[in-house]
């Protein structure tokens, strides 16, 4: 075999590869984010509508096994929505109310209770001047170093302080994290979306912009610059 045709081979193969790597790339793409959407929904179905399905098989006798998780599901929406129709009415308030009440005074139960109502309003996606849930680069592991954070309220110390509170999610997996207090120094407003960081980190950065322009919260402020956006958007 002459140089020429050794050529014309090299050339056929470098173009299956180049082939080869775009078409498993394009797979990568869909198979990925799928598997990390699986992976989520999962854990979330476990700890929520999963721990409802054995009480289904119990009670309806011999289902399919394809059947019970919709069930649960169904039942576990529904449980949700008639607890925030109580919750809605004035009687309902009262008692939710009462009830509050009685496990705050119980040790130990009533931090485990703030704490989980705390978190859940915060992560809620609701408007409001207190409603931060702001996309965030703070100074993390180390100085020097930045990583994505949410952005989720302030806090003041007795010195007159203030302190943001971070949540750090971890990747793939954005429902655990680490929880800081951040110095408004070290806090950067970056200029993303909720949806844009989510993606960031789910991805590992690979769906990351090019370019971020950094603005230090302690030069503007994180809830002034919330209340800009809301406005922009009215």
């Amino acid at each position: 075999m002459n140089s020429r045709s050794k050529d014309k081979v090299q050339k056929r193969m470098n173009k299956w590869t180049q082939a080869f790597r775009k078409i498993m790339l394009s797979g990568l793409l869909v198979v990925v984010p799928l598997g990390i959407t699986v992976f989520v929904l999962k854990l979330l179905y476990n700890f929520t509508a999963g721990r409802l399905s054995p009480l289904v098989r119990e009670h309806l006798g011999h289902v399919p096994d394809c059947t019970s998780p919709i069930v649960a599901s169904i039942l576990l929406f529904a449980f949700i929505y008639l607890m925030g129709l109580i919750a809605s009415v004035v009687v309902g308030k009262r008692i939710i109310a009462f009830l509050e009440k009685l496990i705050r005074t119980i040790p130990f139960v009533k931090s485990i209770y703030g704490a989980s109502k705390q978190v859940v309003e915060s992560l809620a996606f609701t408007q409001g001047e207190t409603a931060y849930k702001i996309p965030v680069l703070i100074e993390f592991p180390s100085p020097g170093m930045k990583c994505i954070g949410l952005a989720l309220g302030k806090i003041a110390f007795q010195d007159g302080r203030e302190f943001y509170n971070v949540f750090v999610p971890t990747t793939p997996n954005i429902t655990v994290g680490l929880y800081l207090l951040v110095a408004p120094e070290d806090v950067f407003n970056c200029g993303l979306t909720l949806d844009e960081a989510v993606r960031i980190i789910v991805s590992g950065g690979i769906l990351g912009p090019e370019k971020m322009e950094l603005i230090p919260a302690s030069v503007l402020p994180l809830q002034a610059q919330a209340n800009d956006d809301e406005e922009e958007k009215e």
